[in-house]
């Protein structure tokens, strides 16, 4: 057998230098023993380009190789091997909202009417028109994806293209929803919860559908097979923990994936009606945020610490507690009920060239810091953000 390509333990690339020696081995035994193979002569040069050009090949063969796995493939390969278990990469969300017309009674708001926010535009999803109060509530969606979006409560007042009857617009909420394509990162995450998406109707199928969801970050299953009420699940039930996603989806989602009969418990409880017009009332309970702030005091070799040294730390612990980062990246982190460990943060720091020295303290109110580990209660889950971690 080959000690290089594919083998018993994976595939072995050749290198460039093992692919010339094969060359130049090769080229005697044509040309004869004596023949002048050295990099310098005229035959040993082409043996030189050759060799770098098959050096590419192997390398796009173990390129094709390592394809085929969710851990070293990239790109649509990624999303390619997400193919196995039935998922795929999450899309990019739009942002969504409700914003309150004020104006003369009686005039027709189109749907598309195109309403801002600074520079984040917005249209309306349905026409309406202005009551007798004057006022009218609409639904209404970003134009463009993504979390840029997503913007504080009252921003939205600038109406595009002015329309005779009415006289100004904002929203009472914060919008919601809009999201960047879900990172390599996560979707790895979701597919190792995703295996048993074959599954029927037990806790890890449920819990597979849910974390498929778009805007679901993480989800867990509990059921009580008992005749008795445990850990404040009553009997017969099982109890979903689920973090992000819309209330509607996950209800529905529930009552497709669970067993027939079986009560689903939860203090968020939808009414879902299904394929014959029966009305269910599906439960699940919200995990609670436990908001996560890490201040970074870094000593630095500035001769080797790279430029954008600061972003990758940052990036890097946003990464590993769960959050949205500066260019929208959402990341799952360490989900639900995992504890914070600061050390683990400071052995990122260290990842980075020049970092010398590192202090870490984190708070959960940012006010009140320190040099220990966050423990995250049941079902609740550690949330950060780019605008959280403070490197100094």
């Amino acid at each position: 057998m080959s000690d290089f390509g594919l083998t018993e333990k994976g595939f072995k690339r050749k290198r460039q230098i093992d692919i010339l020696e094969s060359l130049q081995s090769n080229a005697k035994g044509v040309f004869g023993s004596d023949v002048n193979v050295n990099v310098n002569s005229p035959l040993g040069m082409i043996l030189m380009i050759i060799s770098f050009e098959l050096g590419i090949t192997w390398q796009e063969a173990e390129n094709v190789y390592y394809s085929a796995y969710k851990d070293t493939a990239e790109g649509y390969q990624l999303d390619n091997v997400g193919q196995y278990i039935s998922i795929s990469r999450k899309a990019a969300g739009y942002a969504k909202g409700i914003v309150t017309f004020t104006g003369a009674p009686g005039t027709l708001i189109p749907a598309s009417f195109v309403i801002a926010c600074n520079n984040v535009q917005f249209w309306t999803l349905q026409q309406a028109t202005i009551g007798g109060t004057g006022v009218i509530d609409v639904n209404i969606q970003a134009i463009d994806v993504g979390v840029s979006g997503n913007v504080a409560a009252g921003t939205i007042t600038t109406i595009v293209n002015s329309m005779a009857g009415v006289t100004s617009v904002t929203n009472a909420l914060d919008t919601y929803g809009g999201s960047a394509v879900e990172t390599p990162t996560a979707f790895r995450t979701r597919y190792d919860k995703s295996i048993a998406m074959g599954g029927s109707s037990t806790p890890p199928s449920i819990q597979a559908a849910l974390i498929n969801l778009n805007g679901v970050i993480d989800a867990d299953v509990t059921e009580n097979e008992t005749v008795a009420t445990v850990d404040g699940i009553p009997p017969k039930c099982v109890s979903c923990f689920v973090y992000g996603g819309a209330d509607a989806e996950i209800a529905k989602t529930i009552l497709e994936t669970k067993s027939g009969g079986i009560q689903a418990f939860g203090t968020t409880v939808i009414p879902v009606t299904d394929s014959k017009g029966e009305v269910h009332q599906v439960g699940f309970t919200r995990a609670t945020e436990v908001p996560v702030y890490v201040h970074v005091t870094l000593t630095k070799d500035t001769s080797i610490y790279p430029i954008d040294g600061d972003t990758v730390i940052q990036t890097a612990i946003v990464s590993y507690i769960g959050g949205a980062d500066a260019d929208g990246a959402i990341y799952p982190g360490l989900g639900l009920e995992k504890d914070v460990i600061f050390t683990k943060i400071i052995g990122l720091c260290h990842k980075v060239s020049g970092v010398t020295d590192v202090v870490v303290t984190l708070s959960t109110d940012n006010t009140t810091f320190a040099e220990a580990n966050i423990n995250i209660g049941t079902y609740s889950v550690a949330i950060t953000d780019y605008a959280k971690v403070v490197i100094a």
